[in-house]
Order: structure tokens, then C-alpha cells, then sequence
């Protein structure tokens, strides 16, 4: 942004979130709403390390400290997501995810920077029997923060007409319902294409591994 772009009623007044999104009031009364999925830092932060934010930049920008993280009202006004290469390797999709005790559509994200599969407690409290882990575990997320899982439960993910169990950590706060990591996608042999968000299955491979 160039001296002469800037304009004074653009400048920040005050920062919103919900669940899936960032919401920014601008000085002169509008309202920038964009997609948290644009941002995975701000996806993965707690509600603490969002609300931890600052104004910068001249009154143009918004600094979060925690997760390190700056925005710009002139990018947000573009509609300019972070750069692909921090979302690469993650698709958001509803998929069925069962278990001893029932089933139901989930937000889910598949991710391959995570290393394991997570659920968020009250949601696997609805599918499945919760059996304790050995030891407390303790993952960093892509924010850097570190998330703790003491619980686990063996749930059925239906991806493209398979019913694919895997054992899920369960984690009191997620950004989304669930989250499938490397570790299913290598056991399962599944790629994804992030560019199409469709997956690629060897059926071959598959078949060996379901018998």
C-alpha cells in the first residue's frame, strides 16, 4: 500500500470473531468479514491468543502477539487470504464420522502438518466409548501452541464409500469438530489434491489393508 492509497476511514476500530470467521470494524463504518480458514494461525489460536490482539501499522493493521500473526485493512479489503503455501495440505469437508454409540456429520479438517487425528471432547463424548492414553500427550499445533490429549476413541471416518476406523485423540477445544492427520491418510494410503479437494484413493491398496 502506497502513501496515496491510504485513506483515513480505513483504519481499524475493532476485531470480531465466530467460530469459522474474522470480523473487522473499520473507522468509517464498515464491516470487513473474511473466512478464519484464510488464515491458519488465526484458525488454529485459542479464543485467549485471538482476543490478544493490537492495532499497528499506522492504525492500518492488526498485530497478534501470541501466534505472530499481522493483517492489514488493505489486504482484508482485497480479499487476499494468506499465502497458498500455508494452507497447502488441508481440506475442510462435512464427512460421517461413527462409532459404538452413533454417528453424525462433522466439520472436518484433513491436514497433513498434523501428525495425529483429534476430536473435540463433546463430540466424541456423542460416538464413542472414551478410554484413557498410557501417558498425558502433548502435540504442537501449526500456531505453536501446544495441545494436551489424555483421552482416545477408535471412530469410522466414511470417505468415498469406506469406512475407515483409526483411533482419534480427544482434545477439549479444536477450531473445527475433527481433524485427520498424516498418520490416518499414511495408514490408509490417501493422498488429496488441495488445489480440487479430491482425494486420491488406491482401491488396490485399500482392499489389502480392509482385509
Amino acid at each position: 500500500m502506497t502513501i496515496s492509497d491510504i485513506k483515513p476511514g480505513e483504519g481499524v476500530k475493532d476485531v470480531h470473531f465466530t467460530e469459522d470467521t474474522l470480523s473487522v470494524d473499520l473507522i468509517d463504518g464498515r464491516i470487513v468479514v473474511v473466512p478464519l480458514a484464510w488464515y491458519p494461525r488465526l484458525l488454529y489460536a485459542t479464543p485467549e491468543q485471538r482476543a490478544n490482539w493490537q492495532i499497528c501499522g499506522g492504525g492500518y493493521g492488526i498485530h497478534w502477539p501470541d501466534i505472530d500473526q499481522d493483517l492489514s485493512t488493505e489486504g482484508l479489503l482485497r480479499g487476499a487470504p494468506a499465502p497458498r503455501r500455508a494452507v497447502m495440505g488441508s481440506i475442510r469437508k462435512q464427512l460421517e464420522i461413527s462409532g459404538g454409540l452413533g454417528k453424525r456429520e462433522c466439520d472436518v479438517l484433513f491436514d497433513t502438518s498434523v501428525s495425529a487425528c483429534f476430536i473435540r471432547e463433546d463430540v466424541a463424548q456423542l460416538l464413542a466409548p472414551v478410554v484413557s492414553t498410557p501417558t498425558s500427550l502433548a502435540f504442537v499445533t501449526g500456531n505453536g501452541s501446544v495441545v494436551r490429549a489424555e483421552q482416545a476413541a477408535v471412530l469410522n471416518a466414511a470417505l468415498d464409500g469406506h469406512l475407515l476406523f483409526h483411533t482419534f485423540l480427544i482434545v477439549p477445544h479444536l477450531p473445527v469438530e475433527v481433524i485427520i492427520g498424516a498418520d490416518f491418510l499414511q495408514r490408509w494410503k490417501i493422498g488429496f489434491d488441495p488445489a480440487t479437494e479430491e482425494f486420491i484413493i488406491d482401491e488396490k491398496a485399500l482392499e489389502i489393508l480392509l482385509v
